[in-house]
């Protein structure tokens, strides 16, 4: 289906020779808009009004957001060109991007849609109930998505699938009903995998669902993590990989080296404030993480996987995203 490209006339984004580098939310009163700065931070200035959850694309053509339409309703995506060219998604949650930048998924109730930026057309892709969280192949010609089974409270039991968008293929990787956000790595699709009680398991397989093994039980008594780990994204070569240790107000980032099993959990040196991880850099040497508490200002920062101190990057800011 074609999609009408309406302009935008909300906010200042980067100039038609820009990029947009580094986006967060911004919240002044009751309203919470989206801003844009360059990777360092500076340079920080509106985008787009009443607009939430940023998420860049790869090499900075495109910013994709959500308008909020009530508190129980998902968010409506947008993507937004450098120029202010505005395309409408739809709503759901979990938006993820295609390496090239030339692609959108969004997971939602009514199915997994995908945005061809390129050709401004729209498919849905898959038409089910898809779960949270959607993951492109590296080559940008599969995703994979998980799929919710019956109705009720959360949680409910779902499996990790893979669909091609060539021929729009299905095809199910896990058959337990307890797997979930899967992202798709040069080796490797992680995801998370519940097990009895509250805790999840960060686990590894291959594209066609086989080599099936945890990588992370999910525990860390020095943390007491309360729910788990979840799986964030990988480096572009897959060699690193982020994931962040669930709490119930924050997820704290841990990097693990995929071929050794090694993890490190990064500290937010000097400070005792909540910290939720959000992406990794595709070199794999840094990742960008919001640091704060629900009652204070929040700080964007940028942390060495290698450990060291955090740089700040924006204040007064949460959910960032980086095309990094």
């Amino acid at each position: 289906m074609a999609l009408a490209a309406l302009v935008a006339g909300c906010g200042g984004g980067p100039k038609s020779d820009g990029r947009f580098e580094l986006a967060f939310q911004r919240t002044v009163g009751e309203r919470t808009s989206v801003w844009v700065a360059r990777l360092d931070g500076t340079h920080g200035r509106l985008a787009v009004r009443n607009a939430v959850l940023p998420n860049v694309a790869p090499g900075g053509k495109w910013l994709a957001y959500g308008v909020l339409g009530g508190p129980a309703t998902a968010p409506t995506y947008y993507l937004r060109d450098v120029g202010g060219t505005t395309i409408r998604v739809g709503a759901g949650y979990g938006g993820a991007w295609a390496p090239s930048g030339d692609r959108f998924a969004l997971a939602g109730a009514r199915g997994l849609v995908i945005v061809d930026v390129r050709s401004r057309t729209r498919r849905v892709l898959v038409r089910d109930d898809v779960c949270c969280s959607s993951s492109f192949s590296p080559d940008g010609e599969a995703v994979a998505f998980a799929r919710n089974y019956g109705h009720g409270d959360e949680p409910r039991p779902s499996d990790v699938y893979a669909v091609r968008l060539a021929d729009g293929r299905v095809m199910r990787l896990t058959r337990d009903r307890r797997s979930s956000d899967p992202v798709w790595g040069q080796s490797w699709i992680a995801y998370r995998r519940s097990r009895p009680g509250p805790i999840a398991e960060l686990w590894l397989m291959r594209a066609d669902g086989g080599g099936k093994h945890v990588l992370d039980d999910g525990s860390e008594p020095s943390l007491h993590a309360a729910t788990g780990i979840e799986p964030i994204g990988f480096s572009a070569r897959g060699t690193r990989l982020l994931a962040c240790l669930a709490f119930e107000f924050e997820c704290r980032p841990v990097v693990f080296d995929v071929r050794e099993g090694h993890r490190r959990v990064l500290p937010v040196r000097g400070r005792n404030e909540l910290a939720t991880a959000t992406a990794i850099a595709r070199d794999g040497t840094q990742v960008l993480v919001e640091v704060g508490r629900p009652d204070d200002p929040e700080l964007v920062v940028s942390l060495p996987t290698a450990g060291g101190a955090e740089r700040v990057l924006a204040r007064d800011a949460a959910a960032p995203s980086w095309s990094r």
